[in-house]
């Protein structure tokens, strides 16, 4: 297995065991969607957990350098996290 073929899989898989259900229906206007930021306003306490997830795996911005609070992925493995 190829080293991106091993992220997709564990991705899905972190995926699979992270996200809230509530939040994996498909976002029907502008208020399903949360921005985070220091003024959130969330839609719901699964929308909460489902963005602090996110952030804490440096997923929100999944390009950007560790450093930065993102998670330093390559182009590959964000296309990736994207499809899944």
């Amino acid at each position: 297995m190829s080293d991106l073929e091993s992220f997709r899989a564990e991705t899905r898989a972190w995926l699979e065991a992270n996200c809230p259900a509530e939040m994996r229906e498909p976002v029907r206007d502008e208020t399903d969607a949360c921005w985070g930021g220091r003024d959130a306003v969330y839609k719901s306490p699964a929308q909460k957990q489902w963005m602090d997830a996110m952030a804490a795996k440096g997923w929100t911005v999944p390009d950007w350098p560790k450093a930065y609070g993102g998670a330093g992925l390559t182009p590959e493995q964000t296309k990736i996290l994207r499809q899944e």
